[in-house]
């Protein structure tokens, strides 16, 4: 009786609203009463409102869980299954099954949820609506069995593969989770980025392997779609496996008739990880395949070059005979007739770099570099980078006004840019070499606040160098020989700088510096492949001066 009254209260309320349709307004209503616990009112409207609109399952579906939460499980029973009689929904059927479940019948139940797969017509709403029934139930095994007879009935074994794939996911089936994964790609192959994802997260190292073999399979079957052949190249840059994935890369390449991008993007990423062969491969190919005088082959022939310096100079013990190698291909390319020399100037200018550090030969870099600065058309940054390299190749030959000259132009030019904090950061450095501690300093200091962090990091560093040991003596002799050390080491005289150091040693033996001198010295063994001696002084400061910066 308490629940009949109830009832005519809620009608009564909702026939006195008059012209206003049962609505939103009721339906939210209907909710609060939900969440205040007030189930008997909820079901009340709810009710009405499905009676006023059988066509929206919303209401339906409240009213059943309102009655569910009031243990009236007759009457839930009872009303789906008038229900079932008008409206051949299976979903009603997984409702029908929770009811039994709440009850404890769960023969009952599992009873219910076969029939609701049993009775599914070949409907992809139906399909859908029921398979995300049982997924919202968490009932993942009924999930499954509704999408692969869906397949089954609408005849199409790619149908409901990236559904399928989270559910095989989850229950564990890992071979069925990446064969789903693969075949929802025919239906969506944009998905490409998110299954990637997928495989990397979800997958060990073993099952991977897997993967490899389905997507061979996959490649076998639609050789029409570049998907495949694009994960399977993925596959092996993950297993960084970069030669195999270049098959993959160039295959690709002259299937959708791309411009060497692909194999440009897989070459430096091959060269970032020191797989130095695959990627000197990857740019040899673009150079040998793309138009000569493209973009894109002007700039694998910059990495290729580079590519290869790398390979040699960060070998143990390369020989003059590797560099001079490098040398002679870089000439050979540059002596062959070219329309414009501006369009490889960056090159050029890299050569000019390997000239100076590595085979020392700067009078040659220097040459090089200003027949590059008077060319025509070269872009005004690169002709910046090209008058700062200009001006350390000058000051390794020690024509410091020369060099002073370079730097203050690129710092006119770009003065609040990266490349005029870079040339005033040379200058002032210049000035440090040369004894002018004061200065450099309040150039240093200017610089620690520079937008590249390099330049403000080495510039904080100089400056705190220069202030903690500048008045340690009486006499500024000890920085000034150490700067000329710093000096000889960039000019690639390494026994002078050694010679230099020893002379600080001997002359100021309980100066400051002693850290620094043995830190230096191990820089310079390094520059000259002496590893051993290297080691030996760095170690000498970790154990003498473990407190000191420099350890």
């Amino acid at each position: 009786m308490k629940t009949l009254r109830i009832l005519v209260g809620i009608w009564f309320i909702l026939g006195c609203v008059g012209a206003k349709p049962l609505s939103a307004q009721n339906s939210k209503l209907a909710q609060e009463y939900y969440n205040n616990g007030e189930y008997e009112k909820a079901a009340a409207i709810y009710k009405a409102l499905y009676q006023k609109q059988r066509h929206n399952p919303y209401y339906f579906d409240r009213y059943i869980a309102s009655l569910m939460e009031m243990e009236a499980y007759d009457e839930s029973i009872k009303m789906i299954e008038k229900a079932l009689k008008t409206n051949k929904n299976n979903v009603l059927y997984v409702q029908l099954a929770q009811v039994y479940e709440r009850q404890g019948l769960i023969d009952k139940a599992e009873q219910m949820y076969e029939r609701a797969i049993k009775e599914l017509p070949a409907n992809p709403n139906q399909i859908q609506r029921l398979g995300l029934a049982f997924r919202n139930k968490n009932q993942l095994e009924f999930a499954i069995k509704v999408y692969e007879k869906g397949r089954q009935l609408l005849k199409d074994p790619k149908l409901y593969s990236f559904q399928l794939a989270d559910l095989y996911r989850r229950e564990g089936e890992t071979s069925k989770m990446i064969e789903a994964y693969l075949y929802s790609l025919l239906v969506s192959p944009n998905r490409k980025t998110s299954v990637q994802t997928y495989f990397q997260k979800y997958l060990a190292e073993e099952e991977l392997d897997e993967l490899q073999m389905l997507l061979y399979d996959f490649i076998e079957k639609y050789p029409e779609q570049t998907v495949y052949p694009e994960l399977l190249q993925w596959y092996f840059v993950s297993k960084k496996d970069y030669r195999n994935a270049f098959r993959q890369a160039k295959a690709l390449d002259a299937l959708k008739q791309e411009n060497g991008s692909r194999i440009f993007n897989l070459a430096q990423t091959a060269m970032n990880h020191k797989d130095y062969d695959a990627a000197i491969q990857g740019f040899e190919y673009i150079i040998n395949t793309k138009a000569k005088n493209s973009r894109i082959t002007l700039d694998a022939l910059r990495q290729f070059f580079k590519c290869r310096q790398i390979k040699i100079t960060t070998k143990p013990n390369y020989t003059q005979q590797d560099l001079e190698s490098l040398e002679n291909d870089y000439d050979r390319f540059l002596n062959t007739p070219r329309t414009n020399k501006a369009e490889i100037a960056g090159l050029i200018k890299q050569y000019a770099d390997f000239l100076a550090k590595y085979i020392h030969n700067t009078d040659k870099a220097i040459q090089l570099l200003k027949e590059l600065i008077e060319l025509p058309g070269v872009h005004r940054y690169i002709l910046a980078a090209a008058k700062l390299d200009l001006g350390d190749y000058y000051l390794i030959q020690n024509q410091i006004w020369e060099a002073s000259l370079l730097y203050s132009q690129v710092d006119k030019a770009f003065r609040e840019e990266h490349l005029g904090h870079d040339a005033r950061f040379r200058n002032a450095k210049l000035s440090y070499y040369n004894g002018d501690f004061e200065w450099a300093q309040t150039q240093f200091d200017v610089l620690k606040s520079s937008t590249s962090k390099l330049i403000a990091n080495d510039a904080l560093e100089l400056s705190v160098f220069i202030q903690d040991n500048l008045g340690l003596d009486t006499t500024d002799v000890p920085m000034k020989m150490y700067a000329q050390a710093e000096l000889l080491s960039f000019q690639n005289k390494y026994d002078e700088a050694f010679a230099k150091l020893e002379d600080l040693s001997r002359q100021f033996p309980d100066n400051g510096l002693l850290d620094d001198i043995y830190y230096l010295e191990a820089q310079l063994y390094a520059k000259i492949q002496d590893y051993d001696h290297a080691i030996a002084k760095y170690k000498i400061v970790i154990d003498k001066y473990s407190e000191d910066i420099r350890a």
